[in-house]
């Protein structure tokens, strides 16, 4: 079924993509500290 497919997947992937922003964010931040002296 092509209608219930993409479903779970889009929630996946916003959840996925909310992850990786999180930890992308969190990344720049120690990159930042870690540049000031």
């Amino acid at each position: 079924d092509e209608k219930e497919g993409p479903q779970p997947t889009k929630a996946y992937a916003r959840e996925i993509q909310k992850f990786y922003k999180e930890f992308y964010e969190k990344n720049i931040k120690e990159q930042l500290q870690k540049r000031t002296p």
